[in-house]
């Protein structure tokens, strides 16, 4: 499970208030060959959850990124099995 924190588009956007953006996330192998989305719809700021399910992947490293309006931060996973 991985808990989602969405941005106020309202930060970036300099406009006061909280703004809904389209959110996406997505699990990527190293070679960049997305793997699966975990979610692509508008978002309002807050906290959310995704699951994962990497039973079908191999042990390794992987990447996770998140995309929200002008905001992209990626971080490295580790998948033990």
């Amino acid at each position: 499970v991985a808990r989602v924190v969405v941005p106020s588009g309202a930060i970036l956007s300099g406009v006061e208030g909280p703004a809904s953006s389209r959110t996406r996330l997505v699990v990527y192998d190293l070679l960049g060959r997305e793997l699966a989305v975990l979610l692509d719809e508008a978002k309002a700021p807050g906290t959310f959850e995704a699951h994962f399910n990497g039973s079908g992947l191999a042990s390794g490293i992987y990447v996770c990124r998140m995309t929200t309006g002008a905001f992209t931060k990626s971080i490295k996973m580790v998948l033990a099995k």
